[in-house]
């Protein structure tokens, strides 16, 4: 039923709608470089691939996510060509994606096709294969209507990919004018037995929903029922992910100005965090205060941070991690405009991750902490320079 409703949202379905490497300067970039990102290039780079593959391709690729994001384009794409295995298709993709969005096609042609070359190689899994294949729908689903996705391609994806590309499908084929057919297919697969994957994709295509309604002032006509079908599908997913689910939920409601549906929205997160473990609680709940800042409930961000501070000593969340989510903390204390609170633990990401003595966790910390100040938008040099230093400390023991 899943793989169908997905079908129907296809662009050519009746129901609904009617390598070789490119240059890196390819895809215009805004900043040429962002100094954090360098940084952790140049520190994910040491992680030896022979011992830490998987840790230096994931810090890397993160690097260059963080530093697409941020409009450096051709740091992203000239980091690609470090990383190696099913992440650099991913990551070519994503360049792809973000050059058609910025009305380079010819470019984006270019890096999907290299990212389909990677997707050719034999000795990626499946899994890793569909990965790519995924990041490479996503960005034809951008495309105009002749250039965009095929349902014979969607349908070769696992079935977990296919779920996570729904949404993007749906963002370009649901109208007003089908918003009541989609929702009813919606609430058939909703009342299905769904995995996690499954059911993570469904909620999202909610929000399209809830958003195309929204478009045209519709909320109040179909939230009833949007209601009952995301709350059958909460009982199919982990409470962290159904928290991540409800705050882009209760944030699409807030951006309409559907001030009932984002409260209770909120109602729902609050009645889930107490379910989920501290090292897995301290990032939502952070995630958490963040939003709470931006709909102008500082008050509650505040005793929200407050709440995830205490969670830090807990054991189950390691050094590397702990280092990770101080600089996340200061990140949201800034936004509440708290640059003191923000500082200190700003300091602390720092002094954790000195605390590391193997390379490999100290590396992959650094890593993390630098791509938050890199979205934070840090400027201070002199963290800069501490962070630089700890990358001229790296070494055996991994």
């Amino acid at each position: 039923m899943f793989r169908f409703f997905l079908y129907t949202c296809m662009p050519t379905a009746a129901l609904l709608a009617a390598g070789c490497r490119p240059p890196v300067s390819a895809c215009p970039s805004r900043p040429s470089e962002n100094p954090w990102c360098s940084l952790a290039h140049g520190i994910a780079r040491q992680i030896p691939a022979d011992l830490h593959d998987v840790e230096r391709n994931r810090a890397l690729s993160d690097t260059a996510i963080t530093a697409l994001d941020l409009g450096a384009h051709k740091q992203a794409a000239a980091i690609a060509y470090d990383i190696s295995g099913w992440r650099r298709g991913d990551l070519l993709a994503r360049l792809g994606h973000r050059c058609h969005a910025t009305g380079r096609g010819d470019a984006g042609d270019r890096f999907l096709k290299a990212a389909e070359n990677v997707a050719r190689d034999t000795g990626l899994d499946s899994w890793q294969r569909s990965r790519i294949q995924l990041a490479i729908e996503r960005a034809r689903a951008s495309r105009t209507a002749t250039q965009r996705s095929e349902a014979a391609r969607v349908t070769r994806l696992d079935t977990a990919d296919q779920a996570a590309l729904l949404p993007d499908l749906m963002q370009h084929t649901v109208a007003t004018s089908n918003l009541l057919d989609t929702l009813n297919r919606l609430e058939t697969v909703s009342r299905q037995t769904l995995d996690l994957d499954l059911a993570a994709g469904a909620f999202d295509a909610y929000r399209v929903v809830y958003q195309k309604a929204g478009e045209t002032g519709q909320t109040a006509l179909y939230r009833d029922r949007l209601n009952a079908g995301l709350t059958l599908l909460l009982n199919s997913l982990h409470p962290a992910i159904a928290c991540d689910k409800l705050m882009e939920m209760s944030e699409a409601a807030w951006r309409l100005g559907d001030t009932p549906f984002a409260e209770q929205m909120r109602r729902e997160i609050d009645n889930r965090l107490g379910q989920i473990r501290a090292d897995m609680r301290l990032p939502v709940q952070t995630r958490y205060a963040r939003l709470l800042a931006r709909v102008g409930d500082a008050r509650q961000a505040r005793h929200c941070l407050a709440a995830a501070e205490t969670l830090l000593p807990d054991p189950a969340i390691t050094p590397a991690e702990r280092a990770a989510a101080h600089a996340e903390l200061g990140a949201a204390w800034m936004e509440l405009g708290d640059a003191a609170a923000a500082d200190g633990q700003f300091a602390d990401a720092i002094l954790v991750v000195k605390t590391l003595t193997n390379s490999r966790p100290r590396s992959v910390a650094a890593v993390r902490v630098c791509l938050t100040f890199a979205r934070t938008g840090i400027a201070e040099p002199a963290r800069l320079s501490e962070m630089a230093d700890l990358q001229n400390r790296l070494g055996d023991p991994w």
